[in-house]
């Protein structure tokens, strides 16, 4: 009588868990902003568990999936800071925090702003997955197209110029299914060339080798495994349009893209991979592991920084605040150092210096062939935007963008060297770096917004919205 009561019990709460989870994935899910790399969404296998395995394993089961699409880099940070005194204070806001963005919502608005010199406009995608072309016409700016007209989406990625075109992508989720697009546009009409749809996210950035193109997407997976990989795509560029060359399979989730250095396509996972592709394309024949030249190393941690390649090393840094350097020939020959935090901005080289910025607003000074702390000051500031520097009037600048607080300009002479020097305010959103162009100084926005600076004097002499393409309230 006990059993049958508490089998009774645990087939209502079994199918009570059910239909909430029918009404999460019909009524909740569709309007969440989430990627996933499983074919059966996290509430279909749920409520598949609690059906099949009953309430406590279902339970066990979803947790362990949640866990598997989550958590991993937690597990890498936490193992970097649970020595420290501080963990049992930190370890639940932490979590709270990872938790809290298994839905999160993509906000792009990365994308730097490129300058196109053959006639002298602005290309740059916003974080409503458009892609502008903009330009000073008698010191007014003003857009002279748009692409698309009307958009779902977003962008992380920097535009490329290819000959007499332009070339981006985008993407977008709704609840677990995510698309991407690249796309290219002619550079002077904005009219599409040509386009390919994908049933995942496009990782940020893009790269051509003479006029092959390659890409990443993220491999979907039809059971949870901890194992995720990425599909690097290749195609050719030719008339306006293209030819599929060919795709392979690396091991890890790819989150900064692609890039190329010296005849290489430098890739890094957040399963801690590093690999180096052959960039010389055969045209021949299909692409395939079996045929391209590949170099690879995983290292401890998610590699969640933009690759920097100088002097035949690559320069990079992981979720464990640990920043690399490795030859390009030969990645086992690798040095390390302690940068204490997270960084998601490109470094600078100056001499034999490499400047770093973390998030948390340290700027650290290292040497770039030891890599020895040789001096560190903070900004106290959020930096994600990458810095850049500067010259004017025989003094040099570095010129930091931080997240609400404007571009910060620190000097770069030894006399008041990381001095600061003030600022170009804006208390908007800034993740992508500034740019110098003709004694101006233009910042792309996180919400589409382009400011115009003068250099010297920084004065905002214009604000142009992409958004509503006229110049801003």
């Amino acid at each position: 009588m006990k059993k049958v009561k508490i089998s009774s019990a645990n087939n209502w709460l079994r199918y009570s868990l059910g239909y909430i989870l029918d009404f999460y994935k019909i009524c909740v899910s569709p309007y969440i902003n989430s990627e996933c790399s499983y074919v059966e969404t996290c509430s279909s296998f749920s409520k598949r568990m609690i059906l099949e395995k009953g309430v406590i394993i279902g339970l066990f089961l979803t947790f362990l999936r949640l866990i598997s699409c989550t958590l991993n880099p937690l597990t890498f940070y936490l193992k970097k800071i649970r020595k420290n005194k501080t963990f049992l204070l930190t370890f639940p806001v932490i979590s709270i925090l990872f938790v809290s963005c298994m839905s999160f919502s993509y906000e792009g608005g990365w994308s730097n702003i490129v300058y196109s010199e053959s006639d002298d406009s602005y290309l740059v995608t916003t974080s409503k997955g458009k892609l502008h072309k903009f330009k000073l016409s008698d010191g007014f700016p003003n857009v002279e197209w748009t692409y698309p007209e009307e958009s779902k989406n977003t962008s992380y990625s920097d535009p490329i110029i290819f000959e007499k075109s332009v070339i981006s992508s985008t993407f977008s989720c709704r609840g677990n299914s995510c698309e991407g697009e690249i796309f290219q546009l002619d550079l002077q009409s904005g009219d599409l060339q040509w386009e390919i749809n994908t049933n995942t996210k496009i990782s940020s950035k893009i790269a051509i080798k003479d006029n092959v193109l390659a890409y990443a997407t993220l491999k979907k997976q039809t059971e949870v495994s901890n194992n995720k990989e990425a599909e690097i795509h290749f195609i050719e560029l030719s008339d306006n349009t293209y030819e599929f060359l060919g795709k392979i399979t690396l091991e890890g989730e790819i989150y900064t893209g692609l890039y190329l250095f010296d005849e290489k396509f430098v890739i890094s996972t957040l399963d801690g991979w590093v690999y180096i592709l052959d960039a010389n394309i055969s045209l021949s024949e299909e692409i395939t592991l079996e045929n391209i030249t590949i170099d690879s190393r995983k290292f401890p941690y998610s590699i969640n920084s933009p690759i920097a390649y100088s002097n035949n090393r690559l320069f990079f840094s992981d979720v464990s605040g640990t920043f690399y350097s490795a030859d390009v020939s030969n990645l086992s020959s690798s040095i390390s150092s302690d940068i204490g935090n997270w960084m998601v901005s490109s470094p600078i080289f100056e001499g034999t210096k490499i400047y770093i910025f973390t998030v948390n607003g340290d700027f650290l000074i290292l040497d770039s062939e030891n890599l020895e702390l040789l001096q560190s000051f903070s900004t106290e500031k959020i930096i994600v935007g990458s810095p850049t520097i500067t010259s004017y009037d025989k003094n040099e600048y570095i010129l930091i963008p931080t997240e609400k607080k404007g571009i910060e300009v620190i000097s770069n002479k030894e006399l008041d060297f990381a001095e600061s020097q003030g600022s170009y305010p804006t208390d908007k959103k800034i993740y992508s770096s500034p740019l110098v162009n003709k004694n101006n100084l233009l910042i792309h926005t996180q919400d589409g917004k382009i400011l115009f600076f003068r250099l010297k004097s920084r004065d905002l002499f214009y604000c142009l919205d992409l958004n509503e393409r006229k110049i801003c309230d």
